[in-house]
Order: C-alpha cells, then structure tokens, then sequence
C-alpha cells in the first residue's frame, strides 16, 4: 500500500517497439547460432496473408552456388536480429539443425497447419495461431 492508505497504481506495460525493414534485407541475411556457428542464410519468408504475419524463414545451407544446401523452415519467433548487421541470430546448435526436418522448396503443396505444428514443435515454439484459438463449441 502506497503512503496514506491507498494503492499505488500499476505501472504502466512497456512501450512496444516497433521495428520497419524491407524484407529484400531480410532475405539472403546471414544466420547464426549463438556460439557463432554460421548456420546458413535466409533464403525466403513464409507469409500468413490473412493475419499479416511472418510464420517462419526459409533457412537454407546453400550458400555458394546452390550447391549441396538443404532447406529448413524455422518459426519466425525463433530468429533474434542482435545487430545493425545484416545478421540473425539462432539459438539452435549445429547438431539439431543438422537433425531437424528438411523442407523441398519446390514443392510448397506441403506447407499446412500440420506441417508447420510439427515443425514448431521441433524447434519448441507454439504456432500464434494455436495461442489465440478459442474454444467455439457450447459448453454443456
């Protein structure tokens, strides 16, 4: 209780920051772990039109002429831009990335919402989209 009997009001949230880049800087950005491991580049951005959202990075090891790369999709919530240099940083080590789903990135077809929960729950994200689900049904 605040002097005099009467409670202090709570402070205010923190202001949130708002963040504005192109994504022709995102793309081809190099990506790291956070031992410093250079884990690869971004390759593409995965969109939810309907949300306005980025759901996950293409991140691909196919750094010099294409050649020998995998793809792999990361959530978006994953990446940590640290710098004013055209780096983000992962902190995922070289071993579970190594280990973790690969994607084709000819054929899109397989992105769904079962795809992109399995790969959420790879990495140890829960997708928005599960977070702001409601139950719809009457309750009894």
């Amino acid at each position: 209780m605040a002097q005099g009997g009467a409670e202090a009001a709570p402070s205010p949230p923190p202001a949130r920051v708002q963040v504005f880049i192109l994504d022709s800087l995102v793309k081809d950005a190099v990506v790291r772990n956070t031992a410093g491991d250079d884990l690869g580049h971004i390759r593409d951005l995965l969109l939810d039109l309907a949300e306005a959202r980025i759901v996950a990075a293409v991140l691909t090891t196919a750094r010099y002429l294409g050649l020998g790369g995998k793809y792999y999709v990361i959530p978006w919530d994953a990446f940590e831009k640290r710098s004013a240099d055209n780096v983000y940083i992962l902190d995922i080590p070289k071993e579970k990335l190594a280990r973790a789903p690969t994607f084709d990135i000819n054929w899109t077809e397989n992105i769904t919402s079962d795809y992109l929960n399995m790969i959420f729950g790879y990495y140890g994200y829960r997708p928005y989209w599960e977070e702001s689900r409601v139950n719809l049904l009457p309750s009894t």
